[in-house]
């Protein structure tokens, strides 16, 4: 049993990818990129969580920038790689370049500072799982969604100071921000200048249920990451 905060086993299954890239800027800054479908996605591809928190620990330099651009994916690779990233003692800065949603806008929290491009979103909603099996065995699905709902709800809590009920609903909603909205809302600090790299992920593909009419240009495009 898998549980997801991001794309349905309906979006086309994707060629073999890593979803993220590490870069050394100087001796001093190291550059993150997580621009894709997090961890193993459902048919078994991707670079897993484990190989993503064993190469960002072994940064040494003193200030991490790290970029975001995914629709979300895999909760538990989601929250082992906000953990990761929260325990390096590097400074980190998110920039949520084009898009923060399910998991990866936990991911974003991660930062000790968080800036959005003006022409970004952000979303929240809660976990979803596909199962099988007996009665019991979805009840116990059913609880376990209960539970990783409440830990996502302190993470956004301890951010935005917002009530676990506030955002329970909003989740529940699936609500996507703008950046002034985020931001008044809390989950981000500072709204930085529009990305030209604010590409598109194919949002009714995925399986989101209420994704803005007017969300990022060229829906279909998975978003590359950008040479440097």
């Amino acid at each position: 049993m898998t549980i997801t905060a991001g794309p349905r086993p309906s979006a086309p299954k994707p060629a073999a990818r890593s979803w993220y890239e590490i870069r050394n800027a100087s001796d001093d800054v190291a550059e993150v990129f997580i621009y894709d479908q997090i961890g193993e996605d459902w048919f078994g591809e991707g670079t897993t969580a484990k190989k993503f928190a064993k190469e960002i620990g072994a940064i040494t330099a003193k200030r991490i920038d790290l970029h975001l651009n995914s629709p979300g994916g895999s909760v538990f690779d989601g929250q082992a790689i906000a953990n990761a990233i929260s325990r390096h003692p590097a400074t980190v800065t998110t920039f949520i370049d084009g898009l923060a949603a399910s998991i990866a806008s936990v991911i974003a929290l991660a930062g000790d500072q968080v800036v959005m491009a003006s022409n970004a979103l952000y979303m929240i909603h809660e976990p979803s799982a596909f199962a099988g099996g007996r009665a019991d065995d979805l009840r116990q699905m059913a609880d376990l969604l209960d539970k990783v709902t409440g830990v996502m709800v302190g993470t956004y809590a301890d951010k935005t100071g917002m009530s676990d009920e506030d955002l329970r609903a909003a989740m529940a909603a699936e609500t996507w921000y703008t950046a002034a909205e985020a931001l008044e809302a809390g989950f981000v600090d500072e709204i930085g200048v529009e990305q030209s790299v604010a590409a598109s992920f194919d949002l009714a593909a995925i399986g989101f249920r209420n994704p803005p009419k007017t969300a990022l240009p060229t829906p279909g495009v998975t978003a590359t990451i950008p040479k440097g």
